[in-house]
């Protein structure tokens, strides 16, 4: 799921910390929001571009190389991209805030949202789809495996 548009996650994140004196796991919601298990997802991935690079090495090392070096560039680029946390501070803020100050960390939430949908994300979005096309094209070609697995 790309990211979500909207930038007004503060009664989401106000209801978090509000409800998290009596349940813990509420505070969750407004990180999971914002794509909070891609962080988890991408070290996972890494480990899968890890495996495949290893069992292609030997048969087609300039096409699984330029994977690997694709996809984790482009995980690298997510985790810079992805404002979880810091949508998780300014919501603290933002609702202990006097309400003629409200406004600057509405403004500071627009600034990450832009962020997070700008080019860091595309570029994730891209560079982790070449990875995964040249991975394929090695699958394909390797007697190793069906051509279904590619």
């Amino acid at each position: 799921m790309g990211p979500i548009v909207k930038t007004n996650f503060q009664p989401l994140y106000h209801l978090a910390w509000y409800l998290a004196i009596t349940m813990l796991i509420i505070p969750l919601l407004g990180l999971l929001s914002l794509d909070f298990l891609y962080l988890f997802n991408n070290l996972i991935i890494v480990v899968i571009y890890l495996a495949l690079f290893i069992l292609l090495y030997q048969e087609k090392p300039v096409t699984v190389l330029l994977a690997m070096i694709f996809g984790l560039i482009g995980i690298a680029c997510y985790y810079p991209s992805n404002p979880a946390f810091e949508m998780l501070t300014l919501s603290s803020r933002y609702f202990a805030a006097r309400p003629e100050q409200q406004g600057y960390f509405l403004a500071a939430d627009e600034a990450l949202m832009a962020g997070y949908t700008g080019t860091t994300f595309d570029v994730y979005y891209v560079l982790s789809t070449i990875c995964l096309l040249l991975f394929s094209f090695a699958l394909v070609k390797s007697p190793q495996f069906k051509k279904s697995v590619g």
